[in-house]
């Protein structure tokens, strides 16, 4: 009510009905009363000034585009009047998202103590998925050619180095393998700590054992997952 003042629309008043308004005159330090009905004619009269009356509708606002001003919600960003995403999210800072979420393909390889010599391919293929610092990989290799390289087979390169964890590998798991010989066991695997490689052992009745270039056949093919934490 910008042309009125409570003293205009109240009476002194010693007595009061249940539903009077009761004000307190500073000026005085008496009590005045605004009854019920007085309050509601002054409001449904309308008076001058962006405000609402009874009816609570915006058409009967005397400037609607200053109250839907009043009511809109700042909007995100770095300019004037809006409100930056940091101070909502009270961080400080921008949310990097491609920090936090990553996805891609890698490719994965053979190698038999730490040689490729003569290893050839029919298929590699690599995914990955990076939330934080947990990254899943999936992984298919299918053989053509075992190479003349010997030794423990292991697998690379991975998209990301894995965390060092003391006394504790990041296990793997083998889903589908075909094409090995020599096996007493399935095929499972660890990641080794603080690097980009998993490396393949044969989990059977003897006992858990390396595989090596001679498990291998030149059709062999695996498919395999893992989850792995990173630095």
């Amino acid at each position: 009510m910008a042309n009125k003042r409570i003293k205009d629309i109240s009476t002194a008043s010693t007595s009061f009905a249940s539903d009077d308004f009761v004000i307190t005159d500073s000026a005085t330090s008496g009590t005045r009363k605004m009854t019920k009905d007085n309050l509601i004619s002054q409001i449904s009269s309308g008076v001058s000034g962006d405000y609402l009356e009874e009816s609570n509708n915006l058409s009967d606002v005397a400037s609607t585009s200053t109250a839907m001003e009043n009511l809109k919600i700042p909007s995100i960003g770095l300019q004037p009047n809006e409100v930056p995403l940091s101070g909502m999210l009270n961080s400080g800072a921008w949310l990097d998202f491609d920090a936090f979420y990553e996805t891609g393909t890698w490719v994965p390889s053979v190698s038999f103590g730490g040689s490729s010599t003569g290893i050839l391919y029919s298929a590699q293929v690599g995914n990955f998925t990076r939330i934080g610092n947990l990254v899943n990989v999936t992984g298919l290799v299918t053989l053509s050619n075992v190479g003349t390289a010997s030794g423990t087979a292991t697998v690379g390169s991975l998209p990301f180095t894995s965390m060092s964890l003391t006394n504790d590998y990041q296990s793997i798991a083998v889903g589908y393998a075909d094409g090995f010989s020599g096996l007493s066991g399935p095929i499972t695997g660890l990641v080794k700590n603080d690097n980009t490689y998993i490396a393949l052992y044969d989990w059977g009745a003897t006992g858990v054992n390396s595989v090596v270039n001679t498990n291998f056949g030149n059709n062999s093919t695996f498919r395999f997952s893992a989850t792995y934490q990173i630095a």
